[in-house]
């Protein structure tokens, strides 16, 4: 197998900047974190819903089902209110 040379310094450069943590996950987050924390940039929170496989077709019925088909084919801002 070809060993790629982008491919090499980078692991290169990965192993060498998580031996500044002692292979320590907990300690890289905290570091990035604090990195983060210090940039001054603004960074988007995301909250993730959990999914739940049978929620949706709980909450289906046939006219949802023909609202939710009309609004892929033509697009919500062309569909009257009630939808």
């Amino acid at each position: 197998m070809l060993k790629d040379p982008i491919v090499e310094e980078v692991r290169k450069y990965r192993e060498e900047y998580v031996a500044q943590f002692n292979f320590d996950l907990d300690t890289m987050f905290n570091a990035l974190k604090a990195k983060e924390s210090q940039s001054g940039l603004n960074y988007e929170k995301r909250v993730f819903k959990p999914y739940h496989p049978n929620q949706r077709e709980q909450n289906i019925t046939p006219n949802n089902a023909l609202n939710a088909v009309a609004r892929r084919r033509v697009g919500r801002a062309s569909l009257p209110p009630q939808f």
